[in-house]
């Protein structure tokens, strides 16, 4: 099973390449699965509205979807990865939003859940010039740079090759991701 991750902090084009490699990987249809982005759907507040609650929810309801997926799919493409939810949590529990223990509680869940279904690739996403998302609540420079930071930190640690996409506009974006996932693909056979 190849399954691979786009990852990055919010505004860097994630969904749009995941939207992109649907229509262009269209052709393998029923052995690929996608995996949205979950945390949309999420009932509790979003960033630094958020904390453990929200944090917890997301990471789990990642698992399922990927646990879903694994069962039906040999290829597999997330908007999101478990590993952005530790991102997320380090820094909420850097700023007293989110106890310490919690945090390392999804760091640790992470990794565990990656070690026994590992990820093949994680396609990291720099940041893009913020846009205006009202789903998301805090969409200011200093969060995204937060947890920018991060991301690059937790990077070194991750058990799992990282490509890094540094495109400036989203169309480059696109065709960059487009072509690690192919050469990916391609490697599997």
């Amino acid at each position: 099973m190849i399954k691979i991750a786009l990852i990055g902090p919010h505004n860097s084009g994630k969904t749009t390449s995941l939207y992109y490699l649907c229509y262009k990987l269209k052709g393998i249809g029923e052995e690929l699965g996608i995996g949205q982005e979950i945390a949309r759907e999420c009932p509790y507040p979003l960033n630094e509205a958020g904390g453990s609650v929200t944090q917890f929810w997301i990471l789990f309801k990642q698992i399922e979807k990927e646990t879903n997926l694994e069962k039906w799919y040999k290829k597999i493409i997330l908007d999101r990865s478990v590993f952005d939810e530790v991102a997320y949590s380090l820094h909420l529990a850097s700023k007293g939003l989110m106890l310490e223990e919690e945090a390392k509680f999804v760091k640790e869940v992470a990794f565990s859940w990656a070690r026994i279904h590992p990820y093949s690739l994680l396609i990291y996403h720099e940041p893009l010039s913020l846009e205006s998302d009202l789903a998301r609540g805090s969409n200011t420079s200093e969060y995204q740079e937060a947890i920018t930071k991060r991301f690059k930190d937790l990077i070194k640690e991750l058990p799992v090759r990282v490509e890094v996409v540094k495109c400036a506009t989203k169309e480059r974006r696109c065709k960059q991701v487009l072509r690690l996932v192919e050469e990916e693909f391609q490697e599997a056979r």
